[in-house]
């Protein structure tokens, strides 16, 4: 048997050690070939450059066709796409032998828009009839949802990103996309607070938002925008510049110059959002009707007074250095809230709520209630508490910084170490622009989804998708 072993060069040593080892035994060439290794070589560059001609030629080709055709496939595009709709339309459509029936959603606004459009299409020959959402048969059970159509500011259409990735907030509860906004700006600024670096964002962002082909990505650009601006307003407050601290006077404070400050701000960040949460679910509640939840809910109003007033008294005694609470108002503002909290399962009777008082025994309700009541407490600790990680990450920021520059000073102080060491300042830069860039993103994500979003967010909703031609 005859077989022929190709290698690379540098192992040719290891490569004829191995097939020593598997007995092979070498063979000269055929008479002939020995010395024609410059015209095989000759012969497969010529072979080469001849299939690199063919190409040329056939991606030539190709580029006439494409101008050849493309009115007409653009054409043959858009007459799919009409089809397309046409057949989903179809969907909404009956038909007798005189009149045709459409049904569908459309918002209140655009009425009038849709009227005049079906009578100009129609000659005035139509009858158009509209109803609130609540009273469409089926929404009311739950069969039928309604979809929701996203109505926010410009600055925070881009964040509708955020909240839609989470899920799409059922019909009649607050869409809380401009909480997003506002909030997560903020805590992106906090965490990643520099001028130099924001600015970069910044034109990373606008390049995108301006260049992007599709929706998606210049919806994504405008959100690396804004994290920029607020990175940048936020490096003028803390002073620093690419990590340099000297070059701009701080408007506010510079987070390694006080810890405690940057602490107690993010925990008092962590209670605003607790706190908008809550409020938020007791009012979806409100515009549902469902009072068991706005009451007895987790994050229901029983709950959030009994998280005011724990965090109250912790406030007064911990950071306000205040005299310990008395037992009684201990009793009034957590007590009291924790004995209503028993009456759900009644109130739920009473309301309808439930077919049965206690429908897994007595014993069994009260052992649940209490976990609840356990749950409560280290729930909204918990949560609080996350926002540590704010504070934590401008204060790594700084730290990142002041390690990087203290490495480039010993560098810089050996034998030509002034390359080095600003070498080492723009790797560093770079590093924390990327590195902490994105896991700074994925706390703040995190803070809005776990503890904000997690009080109140029914993803129970479908958006609102109106029939276009793709491209219009």
């Amino acid at each position: 048997m005859v077989a022929a072993a190709i290698g690379l060069k540098k192992d040719r040593a290891a490569f004829q050690a191995a097939l020593r080892e598997a007995a092979f035994e070498r063979m000269p060439p055929p008479a002939g070939v020995a010395d024609g290794g410059e015209g095989i070589q000759e012969a497969l560059r010529g072979k080469t450059e001849a299939l690199r001609g063919r190409l040329e030629t056939i991606d030539g080709e190709i580029a006439a066709a494409r101008r050849r055709y493309r009115p007409r496939l653009e054409e043959l595009s858009a007459r799919i796409s009409c089809t397309r709709l046409l057949a989903r339309a179809r969907g909404y459509f009956r038909r007798t032998g005189n009149a045709f029936l459409i049904s569908g959603w459309v918002p209140e606004k655009r009425i009038p828009r849709l009227r005049s459009a079906i009578d100009a299409a129609t000659g005035g020959r139509f009858y158009l009839e509209t109803r609130p959402p609540g009273e469409v048969p089926g929404v009311r059970e739950g069969r039928v949802k309604v979809p929701v159509l996203f109505r926010n500011p410009f600055f925070a259409r881009p964040f509708e990103l955020l909240t839609a990735t989470y899920g799409i907030p059922a019909y009649d509860t607050i869409d809380p996309t401009i909480f997003v906004a506002v909030t997560f700006l903020l805590m992106f600024g906090v965490m990643f607070g520099d001028i130099g670096q924001g600015l970069v964002l910044t034109m990373l962002g606008a390049l995108l938002a301006g260049r992007g082909r599709a929706v998606q990505a210049r919806r994504v650009g405008a959100l690396v925008l804004s994290c920029g601006i607020s990175s940048t307003v936020f490096g003028f407050l803390y002073g620093s510049f690419f990590g340099v601290e000297s070059w701009f006077r701080p408007l506010w404070v510079k987070p390694l110059s006080d810890v405690f400050l940057f602490l107690k701000a993010a925990i008092f960040f962590g209670i605003a959002l607790v706190t908008l949460g809550v409020v938020m679910n007791i009012v979806n509640a409100l515009r549902t009707r469902d009072w068991v939840r706005g009451i007895f809910d987790k994050a229901g109003l029983l709950a959030g007074v009994i998280y005011w007033g724990a965090t109250g008294l912790a406030i007064n005694t911990l950071m306000l250095e205040g005299d310990g609470a008395s037992a009684a108002v201990v009793l009034l503002v957590v007590g009291l809230p924790i004995a209503l909290l028993f009456l759900k399962a009644p109130f739920a009777r009473l309301t309808g709520k439930s077919p049965r008082l206690f429908p897994e025994g007595l014993l069994t309700y009260l052992l649940e209630t209490v976990i609840e009541v356990v749950e409560i407490f280290i729930g909204f600790l918990s949560n609080t508490l996350s926002f540590i990680r704010v504070a934590a990450f401008a204060l790594a920021h700084g730290m990142l910084f002041m390690a990087i520059f203290s490495l480039s000073d010993v560098i810089a102080r050996t034998p030509g170490g002034t390359v080095s060491s600003a070498l080492i300042i723009l790797l560093g830069n770079i590093l924390v622009f990327f590195l902490e860039g994105m896991i700074v993103t994925i706390q703040a994500i995190r803070l809005e989804y776990y503890e904000f979003f997690g009080k109140f967010f029914a993803a129970e909703g479908s958006r609102y998708e109106p029939i276009t031609i793709e491209g219009t």
